[in-house]
């Protein structure tokens, strides 16, 4: 058993569809590997918790687990690549990836970045889970701007606080 992982984009308080779809191509994927599956969301300040918030976003959507990265420094540098993938690379040293998957509205230096540092193959454009099932390395991923959102589950997933701030 291993950790798949997706990186989420979120706006307004809310994940993105492209996120979506990246997360529902993941829950197959983990479903096929016996994989958990994990959310990972860079975020300013912690999640406020209610019926709708980010957490239940996500765990309605197929999540396994939710690792929300807080670190206050996205408020004035949410395009920063470096400040993301620390977040990112956070969560994977407590859940090593057998894969990770981002939307295709994530920056493609992004994708670069996590690919080096996490010594795995780039993938872009990705439609389905055979780029995952077909190597028997990490694979880094972008998921095509094509792919139609799918839903999934509906159990409620275990959330994660990274609080990057904290020290």
């Amino acid at each position: 058993m291993g950790y798949a992982l997706v990186y989420i984009e979120q706006q307004d308080g809310h994940v993105t569809d492209a996120s979506l779809s990246a997360l529902a191509l993941t829950r197959e994927l983990a479903t096929a590997r016996g994989a958990t599956l994990v959310a990972v969301v860079p975020v300013a300040e912690k999640p406020h918790y209610d019926q709708d918030d980010i957490v239940a976003q996500l765990s309605t959507a197929g999540a396994d687990r939710v690792a929300v990265v807080v670190d206050p420094q996205i408020a004035t540098e949410p395009d920063n690549v470096e400040l993301l993938a620390r977040g990112v690379l956070a969560v994977s040293t407590r859940f090593p990836p057998l894969s990770l998957a981002m939307p295709h509205t994530a920056p493609e230096r992004l994708l670069s970045t996590l690919c080096r540092a996490l010594g795995g193959a780039c993938k872009d454009g990705v439609t389905d889970t055979s780029v995952w099932t077909a190597s028997a390395q990490l694979v880094v991923a972008r998921v095509s701007a094509e792919l139609t959102m799918r839903s999934s589950g509906d159990e409620e997933a275990e959330m994660l606080l990274i609080d990057l701030a904290a020290g």
